[in-house]
């Protein structure tokens, strides 16, 4: 933080992602089958299940084997982060994402509140 100039300081907001960017993906059930095609849809049991277990999808994280990623590995058939992530993040929508994860959308209000004054 001393790296940065004072008068730009309150500028800096970082952020760190709870557990994976991935999380911020398990927004709702939906959005998976309808921009997954159906034959690379292998784990729909997961899924359904992942949902009723997390309302929030930041918590989603319980040990080694089961941070999102892994959790998307098994249930998307050849799952690329960069392919999949973009279709799905595009498809749920900024506001969606917000409107599910708590901390993500503290650090968007608060970047919002500093361009907006």
């Amino acid at each position: 933080m001393e790296s940065i100039s004072e008068e730009l300081r309150y500028r800096f907001l970082p952020y760190i992602q709870l557990h994976e960017f991935e999380g911020l993906l398990f927004n709702e059930e939906k959005y998976f089958h309808e921009k997954i095609p159906t034959k690379e849809l292998v784990g729909t049991e997961e899924l359904s299940e992942i949902f009723r277990c997390y309302e929030n999808p930041e918590m989603i994280n319980n040990n080694r084997e089961t941070p999102p990623f892994h959790r998307l590995e098994r249930i998307i058939l050849g799952y690329n982060k960069i392919v999949y992530g973009n279709i799905l993040a595009e498809a749920i929508g900024l506001e969606n994402i917000r409107n599910k994860s708590p901390r993500f959308n503290d650090w968007i209000n608060k970047i919002a509140d500093i361009v907006n004054n």
